[in-house]
């Protein structure tokens, strides 16, 4: 079997969820992926170097992507809801892998550190629009982010719809109509 660049990454983070960070190395990621360490030095000189380009390829799917895709919508209430909708759609268990990882690794949890950081300024500036007000969006979008990480963690007590429902009651509470 022959993996690309963009396979190797896609399947290293679904092994990350079902196999933990160990199988992250070089033999037990060949191992499992069916392929040599041949073809992994070719896509990646050492295993640093994959490192750093999995976990840019997380930020990229989980996080860029999304911020992305609320470029054309200049609503900021509109920009929120799509934001919802695109966070709720993401795989919940490569959120927890990772954190997981980030856990294990100081490397890792000071790049899911940033993209927290990225993840927390993109909510604060759609509730500046919608405020308004700076002054509190800060604080309101670490709320808002913290119960969707709890949210994450809790996933099999909070189903598709309280999600929505605390999203909500979240939003009138923190910017009133």
């Amino acid at each position: 079997m022959r993996f690309d660049r963009d396979q190797w990454l896609r399947q290293s983070l679904t092994l990350l969820i079902t196999h933990g960070p160990d199988v992250l190395k070089v033999d037990p990621l060949c191992r499992k992926l069916g392929v040599t360490k041949g073809s992994f030095y070719h896509h990646f000189p050492s295993r640093e170097v994959f490192v750093g380009e999995l976990l840019k390829h997380w930020q990229q799917v989980h996080t860029q992507a999304l911020i992305d895709a609320l470029d054309g919508i200049d609503d900021p209430y509109l920009r929120s809801h799509a934001l919802s909708k695109l966070v709720n759609a993401q795989n919940k268990e490569q959120e927890l892998a990772m954190r997981g990882w980030a856990l294990r690794d100081n490397e890792v949890a000071q790049f899911v550190s940033r993209v927290d950081g990225q993840r927390i300024e993109c909510i604060e500036h759609i509730l500046a629009a919608m405020t308004g007000q700076q002054d509190n969006a800060g604080l309101q979008a670490r709320l808002i982010y913290s119960q969707w990480l709890g949210s994450v963690q809790l996933a099999d007590h909070i189903s598709d719809q309280q999600q929505a429902s605390i999203e909500s009651l979240l939003r009138t509470a923190l910017v009133p109509s």
